[in-house]
């Protein structure tokens, strides 16, 4: 009888502290601010070095690991001068594939130059090209005022 007396003291005891730990560290919790971390510096002298304000989801949203812009990049080797982008014509474009996301919009999967696929959506800008609308076989490009249509079925044509 007294052991079960100890021990239920015990786990009472335990279960009040971590209920005030819990307290101060989750319920009470504030996030650092600008002006929080002015007036703790001028409390104390040797305070932390130079804390920054939080902001959340900042950071993580510059560094999306799911951005379809992310991916393997390859090694360029430097030479004397930088190279000049040829401007030619109109850039060669590739239709990849159209989807229809959550939203129920249309997404175009554009190649552009030989260069990454792009997922746009009505209104989109891809460098100098804007995409004027999307359907479920083609996808409609505005390109220094002329009109590109991309098909899933036949070549690219300008009008």
């Amino acid at each position: 009888m007294p052991l079960r007396v100890v021990l239920m003291g015990a786990m009472l005891l335990v279960l009040v502290f971590s209920s005030v730990n819990f307290y101060q560290n989750v319920i009470k919790y504030k996030t650092v601010t600008a002006e929080t971390v002015s007036t703790e510096e001028s409390k104390k002298e040797d305070s932390w070095p130079e804390l920054r304000e939080v902001r959340p989801g900042g950071e993580v949203l510059q560094k999306n690991i799911f951005s379809p812009d992310r991916g393997f990049q390859k090694d360029t080797e430097e030479t004397g001068a930088p190279e000049e982008p040829v401007v030619t014509g109109m850039p060669e474009l590739t239709l990849k594939g159209i989807v229809l996301n959550q939203y129920d919009e249309y997404v175009a999967y554009i190649r552009k130059d030989r260069d990454r696929t792009v997922a746009a959506r009505e209104g989109d800008r891809i460098d100098d090209l804007k995409v004027t609308g999307i359907t479920e076989r083609e996808v409609t490009l505005e390109w220094k005022g002329r009109r590109i249509t991309l098909s899933l079925r036949t070549a690219p044509r300008t009008d």
